[in-house]
């Protein structure tokens, strides 16, 4: 396990063993007449021997997949989804390390929050900036109860199921050290929990009974209250439970980082953006650290402009849903110099589209549709939360040659997608805004430029 890694205390529980004499006075009496002595010889010693070893052989270690053994009882029948019911547990899960045997059941006898997101989800990636933090804070701000977090990602940036990278990914990008569970038994948790939004958040205390269900990121505040006030009523009706297992000890890590002038990670709170880089950057996948806990912006987008203008020439456009593909509206600006900075904004409006743009120069040399998103794609906010939860385009471009340079703009298709959805493009050049008011020289091109 390496360093970045969660370490367990070691501590030894006893453990109180029920007497197995109840049931055999069930038996008849001759063979309860002919049982005596063995019943008081070997069932006494086998009796000692099992609290001699639940005194020295606790459960409370680390399982080979890393995270704590299991507590969850024998008998545990829970296979509910509501808030009061007892939770439905999953088995054979693939996590970030690419076990997959994790169980929900290594994370009883303490506090859970388990969320069920996607990679491609703005609200999901809000929620994991904090999450860590968040998770370190609690386990080190108390005694009174471990918290789990765990991550269930059902599928990566592009709408495809999760798989291995996509949780590496998730991981280095928000720091993670609990859980992220991918692939096929993440679909099935989303399915068997009914989620039909996303991010949706679980509470679930001790004894695994769901404590509270949030459909939607309302900031971090309002998860940890959840957590804790899950807890207090939990308390409330367990007023003398006790964790049987110890405190989870926390080490710092480099996903809480800053970035200082040198750029080097460290393990303070905070978690600056590419934006704040000494080269400004557009946001992408966002700083991510390496295992040397070094900044590494290769998540990142396109260099942002010093002066990104004042956006005061915004051309307000429509765009259809492609049933495959895109439908792309065409921009020309004509006598551009190689070298200069092109910043490109597409926010959206009435219809909630997802905007997505590419950008050509005269020599060929383009930006956008890039396979890992983070170019003219998914940099910036947008006014109306995209139908499929993702962000608007925030970046700039630096051509290569002089010349004519052209800009497209579309939105992803989906099954929420709208007809005639509103987007709002604005350009600046070297910081100067560009009259747009002309409009796009083609529309609806199933073809890039």
């Amino acid at each position: 396990m390496n360093s970045s890694r969660l370490h367990l205390l070691s501590l030894l529980l006893p453990l109180a063993f029920a007497g197995c004499d109840e049931g055999k006075e069930d038996s008849s009496s001759e063979e309860a007449d002919t049982d005596t002595d063995t019943d008081t010889d070997t069932d006494t010693d086998t009796d000692t021997d099992a609290d001699t070893d639940a005194d020295t052989d606790a459960d409370c270690g680390e399982a080979a997949n890393g995270w704590p053994l299991s507590q969850l009882p024998d008998d545990y029948s829970g296979d509910g989804t509501g808030v009061g019911e007892l939770a439905s547990v999953f088995v054979d899960g693939e996590d970030q390390h690419g076990n997959n045997d994790v169980e929900l059941g290594q994370f009883y006898d303490g506090m859970v929050l388990m969320s069920v997101g996607a990679e491609w989800c703005g609200p999901c990636q809000m929620a994991a900036e904090g999450s860590q933090a968040m998770w370190s804070e609690i386990n080190g701000s108390q005694s009174d109860f471990n918290f789990w977090a765990v991550e269930v990602l059902i599928q990566d940036s592009g709408g495809a199921t999760s798989d291995l990278a996509t949780a590496e990914r998730w991981a280095a990008t928000y720091g993670i050290n609990y859980p992220i569970i991918i692939g096929d038994t993440a679909n099935d948790i989303s399915d068997t929990y009914s989620v039909s939004g996303l991010p949706t958040f679980f509470v679930l205390d001790p004894t695994f009974e769901i404590r509270e269900k949030m459909e939607g990121f309302g900031g971090d505040a309002a998860l940890l209250k959840a957590v804790e006030d899950g807890f207090e009523d939990f308390h409330s009706e367990n007023p003398d439970w006790a964790s049987s297992c110890p405190d989870i000890e926390i080490e710092a890590g480099c996903g809480n980082f800053v970035v200082e002038d040198d750029e080097e990670c460290d393990g303070g709170t905070g978690g600056e953006t590419c934006r704040d880089l000494d080269v400004p950057r557009a946001q992408g996948g966002g700083l991510v650290c390496n295992d040397d806990c070094a900044i590494d912006d290769s998540q990142c987008g396109l260099a942002i402009c010093e002066d990104s203008g004042a956006e005061s020439m915004t051309y307000t456009g429509t765009l259809d849903c492609p049933s495959s593909g895109f439908y792309w509206d065409y921009f020309e600006l004509e006598g551009v110099s190689a070298g200069d900075c092109i910043h490109i904004r597409v926010d959206n409006g009435e219809g909630a589209a997802d905007v997505v743009a590419y950008a050509v120069d005269s020599a060929g040399t383009y930006a956008g549709m890039a396979d890992d998103y983070l170019d003219l794609d998914d940099e910036g906010g947008c006014s109306v939360t995209p139908w499929d939860g993702a962000a608007c385009v925030d970046s700039s471009f630096n051509p290569t040659a002089d010349g004519d340079f052209t800009i497209a703009v579309a939105q992803w298709g989906g099954s929420d997608c709208a007809e005639g959805a509103e987007y709002l493009l604005s350009v600046a050049v070297n910081g100067t805004d560009v009259d747009l008011s002309s409009g796009p020289s083609v529309t609806g091109a199933e073809d890039l430029p």
